[in-house]
């Protein structure tokens, strides 16, 4: 890690231009590798930590980074074997280097390299493409916040009232991670937004469904619990997407 911070701070500082590879390992999902600024960085570990170190140095953007915006926390470190666990240490390949091994899918270091091959060709060429920005949804998560405290404001207080244990970040994390960007129940990716499973329960992100506004104002005028609405292989789809959120809660 070290490393690759004085190696971009140096390209930084003699401004050399420089594309760098982030974190791979934990990752499985293709289509969510990116070619982002550093300072635009999300939903990875390594970023942050390169990030955060340069900015430390006064190096706040500038560097170009492929890498992944799959929600990391699916897998884990591999365990280490009854034999290492009293002198883990004597197991590490460095000095201070970390023993337990992070899950690596081989198709994709691959895949950042062809990405960062491709950014460099098109570059070279003159043919410059132009990386989607994902993080432009901003708007969307934060117009779905602001949605959220007005449904929550409508709460009654049969129902626990209103409480919300959400922001911003965790209304992007639940439409983009957890549900994929639809509605749970039409899978319409258009005018989307977030209200509660179970309306007396508070709204978290366990307990969180994405909907279409329309389906969102009919759930909420429900009178009986939504597993005895919706027919079983939505309320299947919901529970399994939040054993999802769940696990990945608890890798947070």
């Amino acid at each position: 890690m070290d490393t690759k911070v004085d190696l971009l701070e140096y390209c930084t500082k003699h401004q050399i231009r420089v594309i760098s590879a982030m974190g791979a390992g934990m990752k499985s999902d293709p289509s969510r590798v990116q070619i982002a600024d550093i300072g635009d960085t999300f939903e990875d570990p390594m970023s942050r930590a390169v990030r955060r170190r340069l900015k430390a140095r006064n190096i706040h953007s500038g560097i170009d980074v492929v890498y992944s915006v799959e929600k990391p926390g699916k897998v884990q470190l591999l365990s280490l074997a009854d034999s290492q666990k009293d002198e883990p240490g004597d197991f590490s390949v460095l000095p201070d280097f970390r023993v337990r091994i992070v899950p690596v899918l081989g198709t994709m270091p691959a895949l950042f390299g062809i990405t960062m091959a491709t950014h460099v060709l098109t570059e070279l060429a003159d043919f410059p493409t132009e990386p989607l920005a994902i993080k432009g949804r901003h708007a969307l998560y934060a117009r779905v916040m602001r949605e959220l405290g007005t449904r929550e404001s409508k709460v009654p207080q049969s129902c626990g009232g209103p409480l919300l244990q959400m922001n911003t970040a965790d209304c992007g994390y639940m439409i983009e991670e957890i549900w994929r960007g639809k509605s749970a129940v039409s899978g319409v990716t258009d005018k989307i937004t977030l209200t509660r499973w179970h309306r007396d329960q508070p709204m978290s992100t366990a307990n969180c469904i994405c909907l279409t506004k329309t389906e969102a104002d009919n759930h909420d005028k429900l009178e009986c619990p939504p597993e005895q609405h919706y027919s079983p292989e939505i309320v299947a789809y919901v529970e399994r997407r939040l054993a999802e959120e769940r696990h990945l809660s608890s890798m947070r």
